[in-house]
């Protein structure tokens, strides 16, 4: 009509809610984000939130659960991204690592994103 070609809306993108309800996906569903966490992962966001100043991983293992400080790789790499990708949440806004080599020895720092910072999650 106005010599442009008509363009059709983008689909919707949908998510199903832990009620089973298919509800609308958006950009930074905080919400969605925290109802589909396991406990460990509610200990990871609890665990950064209790320590603003950041968190050695071998004093944050035992916090998760885990075994050895290497298998935090694993938990927020393949289980956390995963979940914040679903819900268009950055994982830097949940958390940043920083490894470091004080007197040679590797140490790994795991601080609070801005999202935790903020009080948002």
């Amino acid at each position: 009509v106005n010599g442009h070609r008509p363009v059709a809306s983008s689909p919707r993108k949908m998510r199903i809610a832990s009620s089973g309800v298919m509800v609308e996906a958006v950009d930074n569903d905080v919400h969605g984000f925290l109802s589909d966490l396991s406990d460990r992962g509610k200990a990871f966001i609890s665990a950064l939130r209790n320590n603003p100043n950041g968190v050695e991983a071998n004093d944050l293992a035992p916090l998760l659960r885990l075994n050895d400080a290497r298998q935090i790789g694993g938990f927020t790499g393949g289980g956390l991204a995963k979940i914040a990708k679903k819900y268009k949440i950055n994982m830097r806004d949940i958390y940043k690592s920083q490894v470091t080599f004080p007197k040679g020895k590797r140490t790994r720092m795991f601080f609070p994103g801005k999202l935790i910072k903020n009080g948002v999650i």
